[in-house]
């Protein structure tokens, strides 16, 4: 089965909805019709085939895109999330190590204080 833009045997319309602008699917079948002494090829328009692909459940192929390239960003981001895990697990572990090793901080973080001065009262 393939697309093609026209049909190129008899009839060269859609077998369903007769409509003769392509695309169509190319069934590549052919109905035995001996008796009438022509043997037709199965055609079906694109749109047609994608009404019935609904109609049993199947999604259309742009959301299908959207959907596989909102999978692969997130599957993006669960990766650089886990790295982002992995490397803080890696610190928390080697601050617990210290602590389990007895080593504690000298002093407070961050800057000393600066010494208060009483004002002298007049």
């Amino acid at each position: 089965m393939q697309v093609v833009e026209r049909g190129e045997f008899q009839p060269g319309t859609c077998c369903i909805s007769h409509d003769s602008t392509g695309p169509f699917l190319d069934t590549g079948v052919y109905l035995n019709c001996e008796r009438v002494g022509i043997n037709p090829r199965l055609y079906i328009h694109v749109p047609v085939a994608e009404q019935i692909g609904r109609e049993v459940g199947m999604v259309p192929k742009p959301v299908l895109d959207s959907a596989e390239s909102e999978i692969e960003n997130l599957r993006n981001t669960v990766q650089a999330l886990e790295e982002e895990l992995n490397q803080a697990t890696t610190v928390l572990d080697a601050v617990d190590t210290l602590k389990n090793q007895g080593f504690e901080q000298k002093r407070g973080p961050g800057r000393p204080r600066k010494p208060r001065h009483e004002s002298v009262a007049a």
